[in-house]
């Protein structure tokens, strides 16, 4: 899809030279087990556009298929520049990764089927190929005093909120 000048989506040739790069089972977990998913595009004026989502669903290719139903605002962002990115991450992992590619508005059957399991009535699909895996759980090698729930102790008190040494 791209926009026509006066706004419009129209079609445009199949991007079927999109492949996207086999992802870790590491982080088709996380995407299973997110808490939350971020995923930004570039508006017209280049402004980043942000929009919160449920799930990526990976398809049998390793494309990720995302229901397009709501996001009107990032169709269209698609549509003129395919360029995005996605914020996954589960604190019950202790993961998050940022996944940078190519997205696009989907209407093969197969995607709109996939997301039709979880959203009936959907009529668009937008999938994405993802072309670099950012790893952000970079503090897993980093070492941090941890205090207490109830703050730092009081002094002579050494039963809550010590710092580990």
């Amino acid at each position: 899809m791209a926009v026509s000048p006066g706004g419009a989506l129209r079609s445009l040739p199949d991007r079927g030279t999109l492949r996207t790069m086999d992802l870790s089972p590491d982080v088709l977990q996380t995407l299973k087990m997110t808490d939350f998913t971020a995923i930004v595009t570039m508006q017209a004026d280049g402004s980043p556009h942000l929009v919160g989502a449920w799930n990526l669903l990976p398809a049998p290719d390793g494309a990720l298929i995302l229901s397009g139903e709501r996001y009107v605002e990032t169709r269209r962002n698609l549509a003129r520049d395919p360029r995005c990115w996605v914020l996954v991450a589960s604190r019950e992992l202790n993961s998050g990764y940022r996944l940078v590619g190519r997205g696009e508005v989907s209407s093969r059957p197969e995607d709109i089927e996939l997301v039709r399991r979880y959203w009936p009535r959907c009529h668009f699909a937008i999938r994405l190929q993802v072309e670099r895996v950012e790893d952000l759980a970079y503090w897993k090698a980093l070492t941090f005093p941890r205090v207490g729930p109830t703050g730092p102790a009081a002094p002579g008190d050494s039963t809550r909120g010590t710092h580990d040494d």
